[in-house]
């Protein structure tokens, strides 16, 4: 009976990850909210089945990729780096008891290690630097949005504006796109953790801090010091390096400030509901993000969470 089991959740999570990488592609940039979800499956296959289900939901995942693109490699490969191997070693390291912040941490080095290998590898065979395959790929994908402006009503000076927002755009991406990267997966890991902490119903078990009581590890606030004045005061590839590392760290800082957030929600009672508004609301309108980031990081001073005695 539990081998039936088993081979139910793992079908229905290979189809599921089929349908999430086939609602990316099918519907572009909007799609792309469906894809962020891809380690989810295995991930929850991996805690309630076992990490063989796991690797056999990848394997069965990535193949069935293959077939639908007609055999192109790439889509399945995107796939296996940013989603199958990710959701994988999540699941593991989580059914092992590694705390959830560890388990992540943990994962993205993994994901990092194999994104490094594999870039190594086509720079080999292609005969050139792995930043100048990072610059194509930019250019490639700035070009294709501005093709995409190219079809719309906008009048030739709109589009020379746009023209010149892009090449802004690719200029900052070329320089911090492996910071961008790394702060990405992150990104997609902690979502992963969140949704089997919503879909676990009790079948396992998550550990590590409460997220509202989440908080960076204190040396991370010199990374950031240093960084910022880095990318303040040099220039050239040292600068470049400093981005990179703000781009990593600030979104920490982030996520210290939501857990933040978080915790006040709690001691209020306030309604779930508003809480999925307030929180879109932090990710999207600015400047609730600078200013959430910044609870985050003066957090350290002021523990913010800390419970105030209230004068009689």
């Amino acid at each position: 009976m539990v081998n039936n089991r088993s081979l139910l959740y793992s079908g229905a999570a290979v189809s599921v990850s089929l349908l999430l990488q086939s609602l990316g592609g099918l519907l572009g940039l909007f799609g792309m909210a469906f894809t962020l979800f891809s380690p989810l499956p295995t991930a929850f296959i991996v805690l309630t089945c076992g990490t063989g289900h796991g690797a056999a939901v990848v394997t069965m995942t990535t193949v069935g990729l293959l077939f639908l693109s007609g055999g192109g490699v790439s889509v399945a490969g995107v796939y296996l780096l940013q989603y199958g191997i990710g959701g994988l070693v999540l699941g593991v390291l989580l059914r092992t008891r590694w705390h959830w912040d560890r388990a992540i941490i943990g994962t993205l080095l993994v994901n990092i290690s194999c994104a490094a290998l594999v870039l190594g590898v086509v720079s080999f065979n292609l005969q050139s630097g792995p930043l100048e395959l990072i610059d194509t790929f930019v250019q490639r994908e700035i070009t294709t949005v501005s093709a995409v402006y190219e079809t719309t009503d906008l009048t030739p000076e709109q589009q020379r504006d746009v023209a010149v927002v892009l090449d802004s755009v690719r200029n900052v991406l070329q320089r911090i796109f492996p910071g961008l990267t790394i702060a990405v997966s992150g990104a997609v890991l902690l979502l992963t953790v969140c949704g089997l902490t919503l879909v676990g119903g009790g079948r396992y078990t998550i550990t590590g801090p409460a997220f509202e009581q989440w908080k960076a590890p204190e040396p991370a606030i010199w990374v950031l010091i240093f960084s910022g004045f880095m990318s303040f005061f040099l220039t050239g590839a040292a600068q470049s390096v400093a981005l990179n590392l703000l781009t990593v760290i600030l979104p920490i800082y982030f996520v210290q400030g939501v857990a933040i957030v978080r915790c006040f929600f709690r001691r209020r009672n306030v309604p779930g509901f508003i809480q999925g508004i307030s929180y879109v609301l932090i990710l999207f309108l600015n400047p609730l993000p600078l200013i959430v980031t910044g609870f985050g990081v003066f957090d350290l001073w002021a523990d913010f969470r800390k419970p105030r005695n209230k004068k009689d």
